[in-house]
């Protein structure tokens, strides 16, 4: 399926199916709702693995503006926001993080 998407995330244009119980959606719901759907295409997180090395926008629960980021960096590592990461130290400290890691939010 091709899709018009921003040049910086060409790849989301050209997705392959992804496994049941496998996609974005499926593994990291509270990393889902930062998806940002309309950059992205409309590609959905339950059109992506959950490893993705693709760059996708996400939205930041802050308010900052959208930003790109590695799949695979959002839902393995736990990465979030460049602007509250600058305020917080560098530290992340977002229930993204602790669904990353397989703690409770």
């Amino acid at each position: 399926m091709s899709r018009n998407v921003h040049p910086a995330v060409a790849e989301l244009g050209q997705l392959r199916p992804v496994k049941p119980g496998r996609s974005l959606a499926d593994q990291r719901p509270l990393l889902s709702a930062e998806w940002n759907r309309e950059l992205n295409g409309g590609a959905t997180p339950a059109e992506v693995a959950l490893s993705a090395n693709l760059r996708a926008w996400w939205n930041c629960p802050a308010g900052h503006e959208p930003y790109l980021a590695l799949i695979a960096n959002r839902s393995l590592v736990g990465t979030g926001c460049p602007r509250c990461r600058a305020v917080n130290g560098g530290r992340t400290t977002s229930a993204v993080w602790r669904e990353a890691r397989g703690a409770s939010a």
